[in-house]
């Protein structure tokens, strides 16, 4: 999509400027937590320095609650 394509490649750059074994053990305790809690924001607090959705996708990723 117009939408998701280019806000996935900005996480795929973000992904690999923060890349390391911590970055890494963080998404996957994260990926747990938001498929037991899919309304949960906390993703947004755990790596604050994600590039911001379009507004598209915003209410989707629940961003910044």
């Amino acid at each position: 999509s117009k939408i998701i394509s280019p806000y996935k490649g900005k996480l795929e750059s973000w992904y690999v400027k923060n890349y390391g074994i911590k970055t890494y053990f963080k998404a996957i305790i994260m990926t747990v937590w938001v498929i037991i809690f899919p309304s949960s924001g906390s993703v947004w607090s755990l790596f604050k320095d994600l590039p911001e959705p379009p507004n598209e996708l915003k209410s989707i990723l629940n961003w910044k609650l």
